[in-house]
């Protein structure tokens, strides 16, 4: 009779603790926002975030952050909303062959390569990041974890702070090949200026109406420029001298 009793009481208690997991779990789709619960952590994973060692959420952090733990890696990033940041178990990394690789996203094991959670066609063993948000292993280049259609042998970093890069055929403005510009004339003036044997660039298009040989930087101007005709601000045509 008393193991009777006692098998009860401990069905009870399990019967018991199932109910509120189900009863919270379904507390949390009627009163959040499906998008909300989402970007905290997925509904599927609702259990899981209440035993996950690495879960976290606290106010929004700019990308990627990582903690390794003996037996898993956590991996955190901002939601969608950029209100919130959330740290968690992610699946499949090895701890002892983790690393980070530069400063803008990028992380890896022995067998994969990530740009900001999402895996992508890398060989682990090469891969490495060049200068912002450029990176490349043996045979690839890559910006933010796209592939870049560039001349593998020749490709270079041009600046930077602007995200310029060439190959001996293209120029490059944060992946967009720049039309029409000579890349091996291809060089930096300053307040995001650039240019060619012919052209002057900002951004990734060429100005036009643009005398080349007076064109010159205002130097008490972060992005003012001017010719014999013409100024500039930010490459675009203006008619005062309002520079900031």
């Amino acid at each position: 009779m008393r193991k009777v009793r006692y098998l009860f009481w401990v069905l009870f208690v399990l019967f018991l603790a199932i109910f509120l997991l189900i009863t919270l779990f379904f507390i949390n789709l009627k009163y959040l926002p499906h998008k909300a619960i989402n970007d905290l952590y997925s509904t599927r994973d609702f259990i899981g975030k209440i035993f996950d060692r690495c879960y976290s959420v606290q106010a929004a952090a700019k990308g990627p952050q990582f903690k390794i733990l003996k037996d898993r890696i956590c991996v955190g990033n901002v939601n969608s909303s950029g209100s919130k940041f959330t740290m968690k178990t992610f699946e499949g990394l090895d701890p002892k062959t983790f690393r980070e690789i530069g400063s803008y996203g990028y992380f890896a094991d022995k067998d994969t390569v990530y740009y900001n959670n999402i895996l992508i066609n890398a060989n682990p063993l090469t891969f490495r990041a060049l200068k912002g948000y450029y990176a490349k292993d043996a045979s690839k280049i890559f910006y933010k974890g796209l592939e870049v259609d560039a001349d593998y042998a020749s490709f270079e970093m041009v600046s930077f702070c602007c995200g310029y890069a060439r190959d001996k055929d293209k120029v490059f403005y944060y992946q967009k090949i720049v039309e029409n510009v000579d890349p091996n004339s291809f060089e930096k003036i300053g307040h995001g200026y650039y240019k060619d044997n012919t052209n002057i660039i900002y951004g990734n298009s060429i100005m036009t109406d643009v005398d080349y040989d007076t064109f010159e930087l205002i130097e008490e101007s972060v992005y003012g420029a001017n010719d014999k005709n013409h100024m500039y601000d930010t490459g675009l045509l203006v008619t005062e001298k309002n520079y900031k």
